[in-house]
């Protein structure tokens, strides 16, 4: 353990139940894998953001982009992205 929280941590810690999933919380944490603010999340953004603790592996990383890029333009939007973080299960 470095003492340090790293960006997947950090969406689990603030997004602990569905309840809390506010639009702004839901925004600030979209923002975060966003990093060249763009309005979308790239596939490199999220292999930055998720791969960057090296306990997901790319496989992973282009399975949940497959899941949540509905309309298959290769990035995620960010309705896509508050429709995935919806389906996530956080509690346990």
């Amino acid at each position: 353990k470095s003492g340090f929280i790293d960006y997947s941590e950090f969406i689990v810690a603030t997004m602990s139940s569905k309840k809390n999933m506010s639009e702004e919380k839901l925004m600030a944490a979209f923002k975060l894998f966003d990093t060249d603010g763009s309005g979308t999340i790239s596939p490199d953004e999220l292999k930055s953001v998720l791969g960057s603790s090296g306990k997901i592996s790319d496989e992973v990383i282009e399975e949940v982009l497959k899941q949540a890029d509905e309309n298959n333009d290769g990035e995620i939007e960010f309705s896509e992205f508050c429709k995935l973080m919806s389906q996530v299960d956080l509690t346990g």
